[in-house]
């Protein structure tokens, strides 16, 4: 994709959204610049450019590219489709023309140049009244923070990357940039962060169009997701004390009682459709993206996980192309009475679907509205423990994973499952070592976080891929050898009113697959058709030359 194309594609979002009169790019002939004349001249048109940026971020994580990309590259999620470049990604077999890196890669541009579009606009607008100054302070101050995370994915997938803080308004000069390292994209999302923090709220605020009036637009992002975003970008380089400094904010804003802004809320709710518009959600869930069960705003990786099946009087007719892994299925098994066992997974006939990711109030498989969680609280939590962990905190890291536990409902020592042996668990004791609660953390996040596209980052910036991969081969063959497993089973896993059972399922759940054991894997290729069209992009990654 060149640059040329890439303008085309960010200056369509915006069009889409309305700052420009509509026309159909299939049948124009486009031209190779666009004048700053024509975007954005008032408050309403910026906001509706700000809105485009959103759909950028979108368009990136609804779908099936997004995740396919992270989650089905590691351990915890597999492929049962017939959809060759999915099952290249997940058995690690893939090259450099896999079709998902380069959707992923463009999209990722996409919300880079309509935030850079943002930023320079916006920052040259008449602004003749109180009201315009402070809409201007917020755009720009959003459109900082949606860089910034899309820098965060570019890194932490590619590495280095091309530093593009200028918007492209035509295809002379320097439309063929090179990769710079990645301490210098690191260092771009931090001032990114670091400027935009100061002009946000702790809660979403709004753009408003006419004082006096309920003309608003309202905005997704505070102060907290900004400091989370930037404490997770220390973490990814170790960089522990600055990471502390960034994430305390949030810290001192939680509370285990749901009092202050943050805390920890039923895990169920935080994914489950009926539940998205509950007030306390807003205290777990920092960022999503939110659809709706409608054309053009729905979220079509719901077919895509949804079962084709009648289950729980609800028939539905999706795919279930994408299934747990079988080691990690096994893993919540056998701490059954973990609460995000059944809030992750319901079984049809095919085997286990991953039920937070479906929307089980439509029957329209193409109309479903699973929401996007991108920033929560428990990420806020885990990021604090990993970080006092590192810097020597052992004994009150162990305080911070223990309130994970405890909502996961793994403190207490009980059986759950008749006829599985007992499942002793509790809290993580103190005394533990430093590796050995490092470990935990890591543990705790995949369970945590399974299928929010995080393990993938998890294991890369912590050096542990190639150790969970071979792992992930070992049980595999482990699973053939005995065919089947028992795994315990909560009360409605199985179907509404099901009790909790001992369930007999095949295993693995994916039979022919075993992951390509291949270093390359530490970072992502530049699509192939990136580097004919810009020479300066060379060397590729490790492994792709």
């Amino acid at each position: 994709m060149k640059m040329k194309k890439i303008i085309i594609i960010f200056i369509s979002t915006i069009v889409w959204m309305g700052a420009f009169q509509s026309c159909n790019f299939l049948d124009e002939t486009l031209p190779d610049s666009y004048s700053r004349d024509d975007f954005y001249k008032n408050d309403a048109e910026a906001a509706k450019a700000l809105y485009g940026t959103y759909a950028a971020v979108k368009d990136v994580v609804f779908g099936t590219d997004f995740v396919s990309v992270t989650d089905l590259m590691c351990d915890d999620m597999d492929f049962v489709g017939t959809d060759q470049a999915r099952r290249q990604l997940n058995g690690l077999n893939f090259d450099t023309r896999n079709k998902y890196f380069v959707n992923v890669w463009a999209k990722l541009w996409v919300v880079v140049n309509n935030a850079n579009l943002l930023i320079d606009n916006v920052s040259k607008m008449d602004t003749l009244t109180q009201t315009s100054k402070d809409n201007k302070k917020i755009i720009i101050a959003e459109a900082k923070v949606l860089r910034a995370w899309s820098y965060l994915m570019l890194v932490q997938l590619w590495g280095d990357v091309p530093k593009i803080t200028e918007p492209t308004y035509d295809v002379k000069g320097d439309i063929r940039p090179g990769r710079a390292p990645a301490a210098d994209i690191y260092e771009l999302i931090i001032k990114d962060l670091t400027e935009a923090e100061g002009a946000m709220f702790d809660k979403p605020s709004f753009i408003t169009i006419r004082p006096g009036t309920d003309i608003k637009y309202d905005l997704a992002l505070t102060r907290g997701a900004a400091r989370l975003l930037m404490a997770k970008a220390y973490l990814a380089q170790k960089k522990y004390p600055e990471c502390l400094k960034a994430v305390q904010y949030l810290i001192d804003r939680f509370a285990d009682d749901g009092s202050k802004t943050y805390s920890l809320i039923d895990y169920a709710n935080i994914f489950n459709v009926d539940h998205k518009n509950d007030k306390n959600r807003k205290q777990e869930v920092i960022w999503e993206i939110e659809s709706l069960a409608q054309s053009g705003y729905n979220n079509s990786a719901n077919r895509d996980f949804l079962p084709s099946a009648t289950f729980s009087s609800v028939a539905t007719t999706g795919y279930q192309n994408y299934m747990p892994s079988t080691s990690l299925f096994e893993a919540f098994s056998r701490q059954s009475q973990d609460k995000r066992f059944a809030a992750n997974y319901r079984i049809s006939t095919k085997g286990p679907f991953i039920f937070k990711r479906v929307d089980f109030n439509t029957t329209d498989q193409n109309m479903g509205a699973p929401v996007e969680v991108l920033l929560r609280s428990a990420d806020a939590v885990l990021v604090y423990a990993e970080a006092l962990n590192a810097t020597g905190n052992t004994e009150e890291a162990i305080v911070w994973i223990n309130k994970i536990r405890d909502r996961a409902g793994l403190i207490s020592s009980r059986v759950v499952i008749p006829g599985m042996p007992p499942i002793i668990t509790g809290n993580i004791k103190p005394g533990t070592s430093q590796q050995v609660v490092q470990d935990t953390i890591i543990n705790e996040r995949r369970m945590e976080f399974a299928h929010e596209c995080q393990r993938l980052f998890d294991l890369r910036r912590t050096g542990k891929l190639m150790q969970a991969l071979k792992a992930y081969n070992e049980k595999q063959n482990y699973y053939l050898n005995v065919k089947s497993i028992n795994f315990g089973i909560q009360a409605g896993m199985d179907g509404d009113g099901s009790p909790a059972t001992v369930k007999t399922l095949n295993v693995p759940f994916v039979p022919t697959l075993v992951k390509n054991l291949n270093d390359r894997i530490l970072l992502h290729p530049i699509p192939e058709d990136e580097i004919r069209s810009n020479s300066n992009l060379l060397p590729n990654n490790h492994g792709y030359n």
